[in-house]
């Protein structure tokens, strides 16, 4: 809902009792902008311009958060947030714009949060501005008292009447020591998909797991995002799910606690946009991309995942055991250069890997995107052995795997109990433009297995639904030559 704006009159302030909202899951977003905006706020703006956001509810615990989409202020305007608890005021920040920025350099993550009955937000001016735009703010509030397990999920419905739904993880914005697995499920009305924001992600590397799966076809589950980063800098990209039904899986099992994520869910008319190459217009006979498969007349489709098929080739084999040299392989915004097939060395010959030979690999993407890996093949031995990917070089784990059977099931509910998914071939977002792969051998019995086969895969992300296949976004995804869709994910 959109607060009343703060235009006229001398200090006004507006008070927003939500106590009747409560009751539903879904919780709230309150939207406020300043005077104008976007335009400059100008001479219009009152000398305090305030806004108090008032949660009642005896029965349950609530995170109030203050999200920062756009703040531009003069050098003597100031802006404060101030969470009320037990009606004791704590001020969370006080500054302009430029000192916003120094404390949250991040584009990605702009949240200031609490758990707390009430949030105060006040914009002093000395004399308005004629450069300054103002800001836009998005007060979240999320129930932080909620975890279900996989018996039982708790359910967001999205509506006409509830178009919004915030989650936090327990205890959010504080540390949760639980040591539980919550599970939520999302669902948004027919000819629709949910939209995912990221509002704050902070998660304990290999200990703390976010995953995001497509829900809609029971007998067809899909990993949409694998999330175990620590990366307190940066956060992952925002996306549509293309689906009208999600779960949420938070695994907490740490020895060293974080503050955990919290997640806006909204969404939107699915449209599938396509958007031609050669001035908009699609060739009578297609030319196809060399690496489809036996395409037809028509061009072959990408494969189920939305990329190109690239099976038939051969992997890069290259197995550099020092960590400090990592075999470096480069990803572009072109077709050919959208990919890279690697394996651990001897994959091919002799079909085992060197239990005395480490592997360490690292692929570097333009600026800005973001990596997918998929593994195609693991045939890795003991439970030792593993197979692991970094993110940005060496700065937080995403994400384990050894050679025990159960190591590459992650966990999703049935809904009345949870079930193992095999993240073979799944999509698994590396959240960066950079990622280390390590293949490190623990034991040197001499029993080894065939190694593992994998991809990485570059996208830009900029769009709603990230470009695949090398397509870049210019507002929509433009594809290379070959492909369509909004996504650029199916071949021509």
């Amino acid at each position: 809902m959109s607060a009343d704006p703060c235009n006229s009159g001398t200090d006004p302030v507006i008070t927003m009792d939500l106590t009747n909202y409560a009751s539903n899951m879904a919780c709230q977003e309150v939207d406020i902008k300043s005077p104008n905006y976007p335009g400059i706020y100008g001479s219009t703006l009152p000398s305090n311009c305030e806004w108090t956001i008032t949660v009642t509810n005896p029965g349950g615990m609530y995170t109030l958060g203050v999200d920062f989409i756009d703040f531009e202020s003069e050098t003597a305007d100031s802006l404060e947030v101030e969470f009320v608890t037990g009606g004791v005021p704590t001020q969370a920040f006080i500054g302009n714009s430029a000192d916003f920025m120094t404390s949250y350099p991040d584009p990605r993550t702009k949240l200031i949060a609490a758990e707390a009955a009430s949030v105060v937000i006040r914009f002093t001016s000395a004399a308005g501005s004629t450069t300054a735009t103002g800001f836009h703010l998005e007060v979240l509030i999320a129930r932080s008292d909620i975890c279900n397990d996989f018996t039982g999920p708790s359910s967001f419905v999205l509506s006409a009447a509830y178009p919004i739904a915030v989650y936090a993880t327990r205890n959010f914005p504080n540390v949760d020591t639980s040591n539980e697995e919550c599970v939520s499920d999302v669902t948004s009305p027919a000819d629709s998909a949910v939209y995912v924001h990221y509002a704050d992600v902070e998660q304990q590397s290999l200990e703390d797991f976010l995953y995001i799966y497509d829900t809609s076809d029971p007998a067809a589950i899909k990993l949409l995002r694998l999330l175990s980063p620590r990366r307190k800098t940066s956060s992952p990209a925002d996306f549509d799910s293309r689906t009208t039904s999600i779960q949420v899986v938070w695994a907490n099992n740490p020895t060293v606690h974080q503050k955990g994520v919290m997640i806006k869910f909204s969404y939107t008319v699915a449209v599938d946009t396509v958007v031609c190459n050669d001035n908009g217009v699609i060739s009578a006979t297609c030319d196809c991309p060399t690496t489809l498969v036996n395409p037809t007349a028509s061009c072959a489709v990408a494969t189920a995942d939305g990329f190109v098929d690239i099976n038939a080739l051969t992997a890069d084999t290259t197995c550099n055991p020092d960590n400090a040299n990592a075999h470096e392989l480069f990803l572009s915004y072109t077709e050919a250069g959208s990919y890279q097939l690697a394996a651990t060395g001897g994959y091919y010959a002799p079909g085992v890997y060197d239990d005395n030979a480490e592997c360490h690999w690292l692929f570097t993407a333009p600026t800005g995107s973001e990596l997918y890996l998929i593994i195609r093949d693991f045939d890795v031995d003991g439970d030792r052995d593993r197979f692991q990917f970094l993110q940005r070089g060496s700065n937080g784990r995403i994400f384990r795997f050894t050679g025990d059977e159960s190591a590459t099931n992650i966990p999703y509910s049935s809904g009345g109990a949870m079930m193992n998914f095999d993240v073979i071939n799944a999509l698994i977002l590396g959240a960066d433009d950079r990622m280390k792969v390590e293949f490190v051998p623990m034991t040197t019995d001499g029993t080894v297995g065939r190694g593992v086969l994998f991809e990485v895969r570059v996208i830009d992300p900029a769009c709603p639904t990230p470009c695949v296949n090398g397509g870049v976004c210019v507002k929509t995804c433009v594809c290379n030559q070959g492909y369509q869709g909004a996504e650029c994910d199916e071949g021509m």
